[in-house]
């Protein structure tokens, strides 16, 4: 039940995305809460009449749909905040917040915010064995510690991502950036400093 709401949550994105865009250009802004029609939407998607919210679907599901989207626009730090309300939920079966707060913080520039924020939700594999989630965290922890310049830990947390995926296919775009990324790692261009990585983090429901 709960890796299902969790891919209807990212099955949700694209159409979402579409509605924002229209209403941003039909409204005059990009005030994501202020649009009606993708509340509806989600309201409809996941089975709530009338538009009205429950209390997971407000404080979880929205906050972190209206993060992505902060993200995808480049608003880092209003995505941060919009994920505030989800925090109280976080100690119980909806933890994987922690991984969008981290590449949050990793594209704001608060490589130290996300490694911790990586670790919180690693520290709890036991708990959803198969959740995809647990790649993604493992290479947010190696491009937050290679921004911070520790390219020690940066490796190893490379190596236990590509670990992960030692069986995906070596054509994903993701995969390429990662070893792309640990290739500077290991070879760091003359003057520059031992770990380099772009600190902007990306969201794979949009690649």
């Amino acid at each position: 039940m709960r890796m299902a709401t969790w891919h209807r949550e990212r099955d949700l994105l694209p159409p979402v995305r579409a509605t924002s865009r229209a209403s941003s250009v039909a409204l005059g802004h990009g005030s994501w809460p202020g649009s009606w029609r993708c509340r509806l939407q989600i309201s409809a998607f996941f089975g709530v009449a009338n538009g009205s919210f429950d209390t997971l679907v407000e404080n979880v599901i929205v906050p972190r749909i209206q993060a992505q989207l902060e993200i995808h626009r480049g608003k880092p730090d209003a995505a941060v905040q919009t994920l505030a309300p989800a925090q109280a939920y976080e100690d119980g079966i909806w933890f994987q917040t922690h991984v969008l707060r981290g590449n949050a913080y990793l594209a704001s520039g608060k490589p130290g915010d996300g490694v911790q924020e990586f670790r919180k939700f690693l520290a709890r594999q036991t708990l959803q064995l198969f959740s995809f989630q647990w790649t993604l965290a493992q290479l947010g922890l190696a491009r937050a510690a290679a921004a911070q310049h520790e390219a020690t830990n940066a490796r190893t947390a490379y190596q236990d991502f590509f670990a992960l995926w030692r069986d995906a296919d070596p054509d994903i775009p993701i995969l390429k950036e990662a070893k792309a990324e640990y290739a500077k790692l290991q070879y760091p261009p003359r003057g520059a400093p031992s770990a380099t990585v772009e600190g902007r983090a990306r969201s794979p429901q949009f690649q």
